[in-house]
């Protein structure tokens, strides 16, 4: 057999699905893997101890880890933290410039992880936001599908937010954890919410989430979680309504109100995903393994 013949039946690389290009249409993207080929930008920007800043891009479709620890360092002393999680769609960066505030990516020289690829470690008190407005439950409906490691579901926590202050905000949207409870939340008047509950345990999960303006509490809210549909327990059964211009936060940062965990990947739809649900959950488990 000629030397061409054996290298025509040695198996081939099997090309890498961008997650947007299968399933366009998203309204905003954060990842620490590149979702989309038209992308050609950053993946986040570092700080690292000294204060200096650096952009790291992606090789190979996923975080330049080489770049993020030359720049960082891989000492004990040497951290590096998020000031911005560039979104992949529009443009609506994460942000945070307090530096008591900022995530990390790395710690005492180590990159954070979930099952080997690249993550954001969330402590108490960090968070990241857009700068301004972003429009997000301005539709009938929006999805959002949300990788994540939870090491802590017991303590109060933020794990995504569409308002500076949930509480105070009407129409903001609110996931929140504390004592084994996900809890999905609008803000629907000064005295109403909108407002289920599924439990949750500690590790690794994609949760994904439907909301739809209009509806009770009950159909309001769709929760899957690593690809199986959990039965909602209704708290608040008001109707859900349509707002605009919130600001959206990954995990509102202070008072102590962040959700302990990582999260590497948040995509956002305000499009009707029911047909496509399964098909971006396999994208995204086939690349991190959650389940």
């Amino acid at each position: 057999m000629s030397y061409y013949s054996l290298i025509s039946l040695m198996p081939k690389a099997q090309p890498y699905n961008f997650l947007l290009d299968d399933y366009p249409g998203a309204t905003v993207a954060y990842s620490l893997r590149k979702l989309r080929t038209a992308y050609s930008g950053n993946a986040i920007i570092v700080r690292r101890t000294d204060l200096t800043q650096q952009n790291i891009g992606f090789t190979s479709n996923v975080l330049d880890t080489t770049s993020l620890s030359s720049f960082v360092g891989t000492g004990a002393l040497d951290n590096g933290f998020i000031a911005t999680f560039y979104d992949q769609v529009a443009s609506f960066n994460l942000l945070q410039a307090t530096a008591l505030n900022q995530t990390k990516v790395v710690t005492a020289g180590v990159i954070e992880t979930i099952n080997t690829k690249p993550a954001i470690n969330f402590t108490s008190n960090t968070g990241l936001g857009t700068a301004g407005s972003l429009t997000l439950n301005d539709t009938s409906e929006i999805w959002f599908f949300y990788v994540v490691d939870l090491t802590d579901v017991t303590t109060s926590g933020v794990v995504m937010e569409t308002s500076l202050d949930f509480n105070t905000n009407t129409g903001a949207l609110n996931f929140g954890i504390a004592s084994g409870v996900l809890s999905f939340n609008q803000k629907v008047s000064a005295s109403l919410y909108c407002r289920v509950t599924v439990p949750i345990t500690t590790g690794k999960k994609i949760i994904s989430v439907r909301f739809r303006s209009g509806q009770t509490a009950a159909n309001a809210w769709q929760i899957w979680v690593n690809g199986v549909s959990q039965t909602t327990t209704v708290t608040n059964n008001n109707n859900s309504i349509t707002a605009t211009n919130q600001r959206f936060f990954m995990s509102r940062a202070g008072n102590s109100i962040t959700a302990l965990s990582k999260r590497t990947e948040l995509v956002i739809y305000k499009t009707n995903q029911s047909t496509n649900r399964a098909g971006i959950e396999t994208n995204i488990n086939s690349f991190y393994t959650i389940y």
